[in-house]
């Protein structure tokens, strides 16, 4: 069992790049998320922290005329159908059983191809299973 702390969760050093700043948050909200037991206040903290650190010109918001590729990326999604998410950039992501309204959220896709894990993390604490990504 894995038993965090929030001094542990939340480690960043003031020296650093930006984007090494916003990766540390990543994996601070990462670990807070995955945790066996999800203290859902911890998990709300490292996501604000994560993005009062990652600004629009980081790593998580991918530029405009680019595909999302793998990794995890920060999207405004809006639900066009059952099951079915529109991002701002043109993308469609399905769903299995996902059940939130979404009408221009923001929301995390962690998405990697060939995985099954793949998931879509709204900003109130709902997620739902991702099955594909497309344009």
């Amino acid at each position: 069992m894995r038993v965090f702390s929030l001094a542990a969760l939340l480690l960043f050093a003031a020296t650093g790049t930006a984007a090494q700043d916003c990766q540390r948050a990543r994996r601070s909200y990462e670990v807070a998320r995955d945790s066996m037991r999800p203290d859902q206040t911890m998990v709300t903290r490292a996501w604000r922290e994560m993005q009062a650190t990652c600004d629009g010109t980081s790593m998580l918001s991918p530029p405009r005329s680019t595909a999302i590729g793998s990794g995890v990326v920060q999207v405004k999604v809006r639900r066009i159908d059952k099951d079915i998410y529109r991002t701002d950039t043109d993308h469609y992501i399905q769903t299995r059983n996902c059940f939130q309204l979404a009408y221009g959220d923001v929301a995390l896709l962690r998405y990697e191809s060939y995985r099954y894990d793949n998931t879509l993390i709204f900003r109130d604490r709902g997620a739902c299973e991702v099955l594909k990504v497309f344009k």
